[in-house]
């Protein structure tokens, strides 16, 4: 019962998302700043000069933009940037070019997750670069193996992408499934990173994260 209680809080929140964005955008001082990417600008938002702090990643899409997706909810939003600001674009120019590496993640704002997106978030942030993972085979690793639906769902509005590297998940199958930035990013992000597909596009099982652990043969 509690895990039913945690996946519908989820989705209760992810379907208040829109109305939340758009109310604390009104009455905070909200920044942005754009970091370029093969893929076209990212939109970074970010608060606080004083103690500068990410708050969200819009990635582009085919048909729109980054920017007008991070204004679409923050309006208000202004060009600005601070340091901090400045050396997280630098550690993405470095991860778009190829650099191993990681991003810190501690001064995240891991209170707009539910408690289940966050453990869903953090399990992605422990699969290493030239692997990739299963929505299911996340859900067996929180040990809730009936989640597979609610896994993707936290995935797919995931505030941090890249920072939190939801594009190594694929489907069960090994076909890449969903991602905010579209297919052709997330199979672009994959190869860079070392993920080899198969002549049909799909990433066989030989790659995947989690199977070893939880007992899946591969």
């Amino acid at each position: 019962m509690e895990f039913i209680r945690q996946v519908q809080a989820f989705f209760a929140a992810r379907g208040r998302e829109n109305e939340m964005n758009r109310s604390i955008s009104s009455i905070q001082s909200w920044f942005y700043w754009l970091c370029q990417s093969p893929f076209g600008p990212l939109g970074l938002l970010w608060q606080d000069p004083e103690s500068p702090r990410i708050w969200r990643v819009f990635l582009p899409e085919s048909n729109v933009t980054a920017l007008t997706k991070l204004l679409s909810y923050y309006p208000s939003a202004q060009k600005y940037s601070v340091p901090e600001i400045l050396q997280l674009a630098a550690d993405f120019h470095r991860f778009f070019s190829g650099e191993q590496g990681s991003f810190a993640r501690d001064s995240l704002p891991w209170h707009i997750c539910s408690p289940f997106q966050r453990q869903v978030l953090e399990a992605e942030a422990a699969v290493p670069r030239s692997l990739v993972t299963t929505y299911g085979l996340l859900a067996r690793q929180l040990e809730k193996p009936g989640a597979t639906q609610a896994v993707g769902q936290a995935l797919a509005n995931n505030p941090f992408p890249i920072l939190i590297p939801c594009h190594r998940t694929v489907g069960s199958d090994g076909t890449l499934g969903g991602y905010q930035g579209g297919a052709s990013m997330k199979r672009a992000l994959l190869e860079m990173e070392g993920v080899p597909f198969d002549a049909a596009g799909h990433v066989r099982p030989q790659h995947w994260f989690y199977a070893d652990t939880i007992g899946v043969k591969t």
